[in-house]
């Protein structure tokens, strides 16, 4: 089977790491179970529920939690103070700003449950862009929430948007402590931190 093979292959090179499916639809906490997901997804599950039997794997369902910060200007950058600073008096045009530069860019998967939809207690963790797939492509993904602050003389111009998608996570059973070893402590490390605040560490100006 394809999805077999491109899984076994893939926990081959990443052994010590989740594999991590975003799901098309969004789903509540209560309908985060396989007998409910919807269309492409319940196909999905299905593919991957029986790959993980055969390469004993376990299956799991989570949300992803997406927190990207990069440069953007509004087309004041270094020609004076943006509309959209500090005190903006007009709504942010989104899809008119030039983005640039990726300055953070932190995944954690939460929300565990198993394939029947009972809660699993699984801490946050953190995962690589690498280790994500999608079927829709990451840069047509909508943030559930985005903030830009423009040129303010000595700050600024920074656009960071938050993504919430629900997901599979597969891994391996032999390596399970390993992928376990990923998760982070909630209110100490320093991604669940980035991830969930509203706070970008843009480089330092030469």
């Amino acid at each position: 089977m394809p999805v077999s093979r491109a899984v076994r292959d893939w926990m081959e090179k990443n052994p010590s790491e989740p594999l991590v499916v975003a799901l098309e639809h969004q789903y509540t906490e209560a309908g985060l179970k396989a007998a409910l997901l919807k269309g492409v997804d319940r196909e999905v599950a299905d593919l991957l529920q029986q790959t993980a039997d055969e390469l004993d794997c376990r299956f799991h369902l989570g949300m992803v939690l997406r927190h990207l910060c990069q440069f953007a200007d509004d087309g004041n950058f270094g020609g004076g103070y943006s509309r959209y600073g500090a005190y903006r008096s007009q709504p942010v045009d989104y899809d008119e700003l030039r983005v640039g530069e990726v300055y953070d860019d932190d995944i954690i998967v939460d929300g565990w449950k198993n394939a029947a939809g009972s809660t699993v207690a699984i801490g946050e963790l953190a995962c690589d862009a690498s280790s994500l797939i999608s079927l829709t492509p990451f840069e047509k993904w909508k943030p559930s929430e985005q903030d830009y602050e423009g040129y303010t003389g000595n700050a600024g111009n920074t656009l960071e948007r938050w993504y919430h998608k629900s997901a599979i996570v597969l891994w391996s059973n032999e390596h399970h402590f390993d992928v376990a070893a990923l998760e982070t402590n909630v209110g100490d490390d320093a991604v669940t931190e980035q991830v969930r605040s509203r706070h970008c560490q843009r480089p330092a100006d030469a």
